[in-house]
């Protein structure tokens, strides 16, 4: 499982070249996840000083849905991930 920023964000080269060459190659099944936000907190040590609520109704659900992208500008950006990887080594 993968989130759909790893896909369209280039600030992670390695993961960035991964993903994408993954998509080109048709290694993932794209779905759309219907699903509720939980509010956790970073530090282990916080404690919320209200009562937990319960969660209000929402729709849940997984669909599978076909993310048309534009293969080319895809491979463009690779390409150019790739010449900057070597120029540095």
């Amino acid at each position: 499982m993968v989130h759909c920023q790893i896909f369209t964000n280039s600030t992670s080269p390695s993961s960035y070249l991964r993903a994408n060459v993954g998509m080109l190659l048709g290694d993932f099944d794209i779905y759309e996840v219907k699903t509720y936000r939980y509010i956790y907190s970073l530090d282990k040590k916080f404690q919320f000083k209200k009562k937990q609520q319960p969660y209000p109704p929402y729709e849940k659900g997984i669909n599978k849905v076909k993310w048309v992208r534009n293969r080319r500008k895809m491979i463009d950006n690779c390409r150019m991930i790739l010449e900057k990887m070597a120029s540095i080594a």
